[in-house]
């Protein structure tokens, strides 16, 4: 399932509904104060492979953003795939303070973690810890701030993945059926996406193109 790699190491790669991890990583702040909830249908050439779900909470200044997604290939009754992927992204001035997500790709278990640092942050991926640059993002891509970080972070596999984004155009779509003035930017490099965001910054719609020619779609419900 070459296309499904694309989908889910490339795409929105928002967080997991796998088992609950009851280590401190995951502790929501005392404080903490709900600012938007979002959920998306993902997509596959119109077919229906899966959901992805983002919630925005305030706390002491910074923001915390807990996500999941959740994958299921079918076939005849029978589960041939699954994937469930959980994060949490902790934001303070538009900088990535911290990171952590946990995996289970068929079965396949995998942690990531990043620490900021005063001379950059530390990448841990799988227990090995790499420097990087403060200059990250997921590929969340959850608000359109993230599109000004240098590098995006492959959520599965570790990687840094270098690229360009356009500037923003004015483009009308359909938003929960309604239509919905957006700006919209393409990423090209390491990764290719095309991207539609509200005035308010929020994230609507994710397009890529898998490596087999079908057209993948997250859609915000």
């Amino acid at each position: 399932m070459a296309w499904l790699a694309a989908v889910l190491i490339g795409g929105l790669a928002m967080g997991s509904a796998a088992a609950q991890d009851a280590s401190p990583a995951w502790a929501m702040p005392p404080d903490a104060t709900l600012v938007s909830s979002l959920f998306f249908e993902i997509l596959r050439n119109d077919q229906h492979i899966g959901t992805a779900y983002v919630e925005v909470f305030e706390a002491d200044g910074a923001l915390e953003v807990r996500s999941r997604t959740e994958v299921f290939i079918k076939f005849g009754g029978a589960t041939l795939y699954d994937f469930f992927q959980r994060a949490r992204e902790t934001w303070r001035d538009e900088r990535l303070i911290s990171y952590y997500v946990n995996t289970d790709d068929n079965g396949v278990e995998k942690r990531l973690e990043v620490r900021a640092g005063a001379q950059g942050s530390l990448l841990i991926a799988d227990g090995t810890p790499v420097a990087v640059s403060s200059e990250i993002a997921p590929t969340s891509l959850w608000h359109v701030s993230t599109l000004k970080m240098r590098q995006f972070l492959d959520p599965m596999l570790g990687l840094l993945q270098d690229v360009r984004i356009s500037d923003p155009s004015e483009a009308t779509i359909k938003v929960r059926g309604k239509p919905t003035k957006t700006s919209y930017f393409t990423i090209t490099g390491d990764i290719d996406r095309r991207l539609w965001y509200l005035p308010n910054g929020t994230l609507v719609q994710l397009s890529l193109v898998a490596p087999d020619g079908s057209v993948v779609l997250y859609k915000l419900q």
